[in-house]
Parts: C-alpha cells; structure tokens; sequence
C-alpha cells in the first residue's frame, strides 16, 4: 500500500478484491449481506467508498419484517424491549449501513438512557441522530443540546435561572467535545455554559412530559460567559444572542487554539421514515 504525501495513513493500490470489501463492510456497517461482497468488488474501491459514504434516497429496509411471538407487528413505543429489537432490525436490514453504524456510534457518544425519559422519547433522537448521522458535527450537537431525552438525562430541564444545574454544561465539555485534564476550560466556563442554556422546559399530561420548548422566562439572560467563541450561536433560534454561549461551538473552538467552526451544511436526511415509529412528544428544536 502507497501512502497520502506527508500522512501516515496508506491508501490501497492494485485491485480491490473480496478481502477488502469484506473488510470495509465489517467497518463501514455490520458485515456484508448475501451478494454484497460481489457488487461493492464490481464497483471498484472508489465506487465502494462512494455507495457507502453518499447513500441516496430513504433507505430500504430488506427482507422480512420481525415480529412477535404471536405474530404481531413490533410496538416499540409500548412493549418492553421492542425498542431494542426495532433498533436492531434497522442494523440487520437497511441498505444504508454506514448510516446505521453512525447512529450508533452517536448513541455511544452522547450517551443517554431510557432510565430518564421513555422508549418514544429514545426513538425520537435515535431517528434525530440518523438523520444528521454523516452531516455536520456542530448541527448534530445543536440538536443533541435541545433533544427532549438529553434534556431529561442531563437535567436540563431542570436548568433555570433561579437554580441553574451544570449536568449538561460539564459533560457537554467534559465529554462530549473539548475532554478533561486538558486545561480546556474551567469551572467558571461550566458555571457560564449553565447559566446560558438555562430556559427549557416541557409541558406535562397523563402521558409524560410533552412539548419540550423554551421559555424565555426561565432563562438567565445577565452576565458574560467566560468562554467565548468568535461568534456566539442562537441554540435552535431560541437563546437570546446576547447570552447565547456556544456550547457547539466548543469543539470547533478554545482558547488553545482560538479557530472558528467550519462552514456548517445542510446533513443528508437518511431515515426511512415510513418504517420508523412518529415520536408523539413534539419538541421544538427544529421548528
């Protein structure tokens, strides 16, 4: 194998035989589906790479529906471990598997729990997280800060301006972009990036929380944050710009290195919706 000029990383020469195909589909998805191996080698490596990297249209889900032991179709909102096995049918049988293996390792990255919130709720940023899953990392935070069951893991429906909570702001640096014990940002910065995601709440009905939105009435709109980037962001088009620290803006962005986000872009929407459950808790993120 040849390597890139000044990068350490080898670039394949010569054919593209079975053996890699088989490789790049144990990486890229879940293993090769029968046949599969075939049509990626006739490809070519670019056009293999290309197939999985740019999928087209909605995915399609391939072969047989699974079901219960009596026969029913999964419910996943309302029995217990259909959630799980709607999820696993999806990595078994679309044809988008890249997209699958990226939902699924924005599910470990922003770990979240149904302990919090709900199977409705967990599905709801599961079909968020495939729909952004190849795009753009600072939009897919956005919408993680926002998502109705992050707000409940993280306490962030519990972050207001008469008692704000740093759950979200410290694990959102911590974690989920900058990393510890690497003088990052202080504690100042995570009092701050509290105090500037402080506002969202949700409405409550027989059913569970519902209607997660901001309110402006319990946001701390005072005080400068410590840890500014270049250009503040409006979360959702919700935070009031003068308050509006950029949490997303934290991986592209520190004092260390004083850079600006790439230019953001519109991620390819991939799920198939028409297989997926509609979440009925509506949150107002993307609205």
């Amino acid at each position: 194998m040849a390597s890139l000029p000044g990068s350490p990383i080898a670039v394949l020469g010569g054919r593209f035989t079975e053996r890699h195909a088989t490789r790049l589909l144990w990486r890229a998805g879940f293993g090769p589906s029968r046949g599969q191996v075939a049509e990626l080698v006739g490809l070519g490596l670019d056009g293999a790479v290309s197939s999985l990297t740019r999928p087209s249209g909605p995915a399609r889900l391939i072969g047989k529906p699974p079901h219960d032991a009596h026969g029913q179709p999964l419910d996943p909102f309302n029995v217990w471990g259909h959630d799980h096995c709607w999820w696993l049918d999806r990595m078994v049988r679309s044809d988008q598997q890249l997209i699958e293996r990226m939902t699924l390792i924005w599910h470990s990255w922003f770990a979240t729990s149904i302990e919090a919130s709900s199977a409705q709720l967990m599905i709801g940023q599961n079909e968020m997280m495939r729909a952004r899953a190849l795009g753009n990392f600072h939009d897919l935070l956005v919408q993680v800060t926002c998502d109705p069951a992050m707000l409940l893991w993280l306490s962030g429906t519990s972050n207001t301006k008469y008692s704000p909570n740093e759950n979200y702001a410290r694990e959102v640096m911590e974690l989920f972009t900058l990393g510890a014990d690497r003088g990052a940002y202080t504690q100042r910065d995570v009092h701050e990036q509290a105090r500037a995601l402080t506002g969202f709440t949700y409405d409550w009905s027989n059913a569970g929380a519902t209607n997660f939105h901001f309110d402006p009435k319990l946001h701390d709109p005072g005080g400068q944050a410590h840890l500014r980037p270049p250009r503040a962001l409006q979360l959702a088009g919700h935070v009031p710009p003068v308050r509006a620290a950029s949490v997303a803006s934290l991986v592209h962005w520190s004092r260390s290195c004083g850079g600006t986000s790439s230019a953001r872009r519109r991620p390819r929407a991939s799920a198939a919706r028409s297989s997926a459950p509609t979440s009925r808790a509506a949150s107002r993120c993307d609205r």
